[in-house]
């Protein structure tokens, strides 16, 4: 029998080339080397497997777990997302420089997170699998490459995995006729005996380049034996548009699956019809249109327009409403957000990041489909609207408890001095900018940042250009209801110094790559502080300020520094070396001979006291900034950007030298870096208990409120969608647990990876209002 599968033009569009021209969808070469796992025993031929520091991640064959052939590779980590903790598979493969390639996986996952694929200089090309759990499914990276001619392709899984199975890779040039994977997979029969069948496509309409994903399934109810099947794209003439190589299968008792997969990058623009059927049954049929980037582009022109000429008539019917003593915070909100995201979107198309583009046009149409109907409702007087009290830097901010206490005043004027929630964005050039545009989006704090290397930026030069910039943004800020949190980062040190100091150099650690304990780094700080902190500390902007970024101290076992403050401090723990020595069952002669530690955990007291060690030191360290700060700013509350999923989460991170209990000492606020993913598959709609537990121990040893200065709440590279619920169950359930100020990572617009969506900067805004209305019931209720 003959089971055919094809694909027929059934009306012209537009054409982007010469209509007619015969495509031969030849596969190109496939430069992985054993790209189905074929070959080798317990580890992949011709694959490298390693890990890095104490990941607990393992990698092996699965004969029982496959997508095609007999097996399948399975990796699987025990351990949390953390810096440069991870286990990747790695093959280098000879590339031409300056030319395009296509790297194609099939991937099936249970319970991961963090996990990608991609490679290159610096790992920097990267696709990040999707959270959760998902069945057998095909994933596309396209890259160019540059003046290489060995690309490390890799495949990588940086956080907890139960199990993530690969299958069928491949790396092959662009542009050499086209990649077209056509699979053919059979499943147990589990139905009523009946000869049923279907057709399916990814989605309808399609951007030249995008992967059609069809799969046709055919349920029999009895063996039919061999089929050959073909596949192919007719014009409207019925000839030959394309071709593939036809494919023998045998159709047996069951459901039996055949997919393909197709890059539409060499299909000229137009309306097809899709077909798939076996002889003597019914013809199952799909439709869909290929667009040019073009015709793309113009039907988005289109949409923006009028989604343009909606969003400017609800403003005005929000000011109208406002005009009139009606609070309208949370759909201003709305409406700031499509104003400026629709100019994003034009930017985008500019750019020919139409995808890009075209998913933000949904989310706002949405969105503002949504406003219209509040809107409406609040003007026909069907909803009751409650007054939303905006923060006013006027006055120093107070800290009671759990709560930022300052002023605020509401539409009708009422002003109150009373809780205040903060949420906002870091850091970089982009939130400078928007400042003037922050209240519409309902946000009321940003974090921004500079370092020694501003100030001393060579050896006898001071500058304050970097402080005076400071200024400038803190007015902006001031003057529309902004407050800011300004990040020292001790981690931008000049590197003048040290290289006039090598023996700076013998220490590293995160961002931290210096001796800390050095009188010539320690000189360069309290200058820098006692520079920095008069000219900034009366501005009414000014929020707090944050001694440190994700700090973390991990390497200083060959620093003399180091070594001296380790012997003192065995000395004094255990007062002689007999008593050291019966503690830790060892024969050493004098504490010279005890030796610093590095990260990696050990099952010995010695390693026990190294990470208390540690600890106190690079809390001392924080110490010895905040005091200079308060000697010179008394009432300015300070914090550090801890990273709290180490101590909650990652045992191995114990001798990073992050205590919460002694960082809640030094500080006026509970600080840190944290994240709450979006769980696409699982119990649970995001990965809560981390963060959640993460406050609740910040609470616990110090009754301050948190500040999560980096609030990771959409992991990096993130390319899928991510519901606006999402953002709000963040920062509610952040307040529940005792947040009081958050900056969220990052208020940035980049083509490399995803950044910014729409609904979610709307998510964003909405919380904070929410909070500002109901501030003292949440808190009465987390205290």
């Amino acid at each position: 029998m003959v089971l055919c599968l094809s694909l027929v033009c059934a009306e012209g569009t537009g054409s982007e080339k010469e209509p007619g021209l015969p495509l031969k969808f030849i596969r190109a070469e496939n430069l992985v080397r054993n790209p189905d796992f074929e070959e080798g025993e317990e580890l992949p031929a011709s694959w490298n497997w390693g890990i890095s520091r104490n990941a607990k991640a393992t990698c092996g064959m699965d004969n029982g777990v496959y997508y095609s052939g007999k097996r399948a590779v399975r990796l699987a980590s025990a351990s949390d997302f953390g810096p440069h903790v991870y286990g990747g598979l790695q093959q280098d493969i000879p590339v031409e420089p300056n030319t395009g390639y296509i790297l194609s996986i099939r991937a099936k996952a249970e319970s991961q997170e963090n996990a990608w694929f991609g490679g290159g200089p610096g790992w920097a090309v990267r696709k990040g699998f999707p959270s959760g759990s998902f069945d057998w499914t095909r994933f596309e990276l396209e890259f160019r490459t540059g003046k290489e001619t060995a690309w490390p392709l890799r495949i990588d899984v940086d956080g907890i995995t139960k199990g993530l199975w690969i299958d069928e890779v491949r790396l092959a040039r662009s542009g050499e006729g086209d990649i077209a994977d056509i699979s053919y997979r059979a499943r147990p029969f589990s139905g009523p005996a009946a000869d049923k069948s279907s057709l399916k496509i990814n989605k309808n309409e399609f951007l030249i380049g995008e992967s059609l994903e069809a799969e046709f399934c055919l349920l029999s109810a009895k063996d039919l034996g061999e089929a050959e099947l073909e596949f192919g794209i007719l014009d409207k003439e019925g000839k030959k548009y394309a071709e593939f190589p036809a494919q023998e299968i045998e159709i047996k008792k069951g459901e039996n699956i055949t997919t393909l997969q197709l890059n539409t990058k060499n299909i000229s623009a137009g309306a097809y019809r899709f077909s798939a059927g076996a002889p003597g049954k019914k013809k199952e049929e799909v439709f869909f249109t290929v667009y040019s980037a073009e015709q793309a582009k113009d039907k988005l022109l289109a949409r923006i327009s009028g989604l343009e000429e909606n969003n400017n008539a609800l403003k005005v019917l929000a000011q109208d409403l406002e005009n009139k003593g009606i609070d309208c915070s949370y759909q201003k909100v709305a409406v700031t957000v499509a104003e400026n995201f629709l100019k994003y979107v034009s930017q985008d198309l500019t750019k020919r990041e139409i995808k890009r583009a075209q998913d933000a046009v949904d989310e706002i149409d949405t969105m503002l489909k949504e406003t219209k109907k509040d809107l409406d409702g609040i003007a026909a007087g069907g909803r009751k609207v409650l007054e939303v009290p905006r923060y006013v830097p006027t006055s120093s901010i107070k800290i009671e408890g759990p709560c930022f206490i300052a002023a605020t005043k509401t539409l009708s004027g009422r002003a109150e001095t009373r809780p205040v929630f903060f949420t906002g964005y870091g850091a970089f050039g982009q939130v400078r900018a928007d400042i003037e545009k922050f209240p519409g989006y309902g946000i009321n704090i940003i974090q921004i940042e500079f370092g020694p290397n501003s100030v001393f930026p060579s050896e006898g030069k001071v500058s304050d250009a970097a402080v005076k910039d400071f200024l400038k943004v803190a007015d902006r800020a001031q003057a529309n209801n902004v407050a800011i949190n300004l990040l020292l980062s001790p981690h931008y040190f000049p590197e003048w110094v040290k290289n006039k100091y090598p023996h700076l150099k013998s220490c590293s650690g995160g961002f931290l790559q210096y001796c800390i304990d050095a009188p010539e780094s320690r000189r360069v700080l309290e200058d820098f502080i006692r520079f920095v902190i008069p000219m900034v500390k009366d501005h009414p902007a000014l929020h707090s300020v944050c001694l440190s970024n994700e700090p973390v101290y991990t390497e200083s076992r060959e620093c003399e520094f180091t070594k001296n403050m380790w012997r003192e401090w065995l000395q004094k723990k255990h007062g002689s070396i007999g008593t050291l020595n019966k503690n830790y069952g060892t024969s050493y002669s004098s504490f010279d001979d005890v030796p610093a530690q590095g990260s990696n955990v050990k099952e010995k007291p010695v390693y026990y006291d190294w990470a208390v060690f540690n600890a106190e030191r690079f809390a001392g360290w924080h110490k010895f900034m905040a005091d200079i700060i308060h000697e010179v700013a008394p009432d300015l509350p300070v914090h550090a950007k801890i990273m709290m999923w180490c101590p909650v989460a990652d045992r191995g991170t114990t001798g990073w030298g992050i205590d919460p209990e002694l960082f809640g000492e030094l500080s006026q606020i509970n600080g840190n870096d944290c994240c709450k993913w979006y769980a696409r598959d699982g119990e649970y709609c995001s990965g809560w208990q981390v963060e959640n537990m993460a406050y609740d121990l910040q609470r616990s040893v110090a009754d301050k409120p948190v500040f999560n200065s980096e609030n990771h709440l959409i992991m990096d590279r993130d390319f899928g969608y991510i519901p606006s619920a999402h953002v709000r169950n963040v920062l509610w359930q952040g307040a529940i647990h005792g947040q009081g100020a958050t900056t969220i990572w990052v208020w940035e617009r980049t083509y490399c990876y995803q950044r910014g969506k729409p609904g979610c900067g709307t998510a964003s805004g909405c919380p904070d209002r929410d909070h500002k209305r109901g501030f003292f019931g949440i808190h009465h209720s987390s205290i």
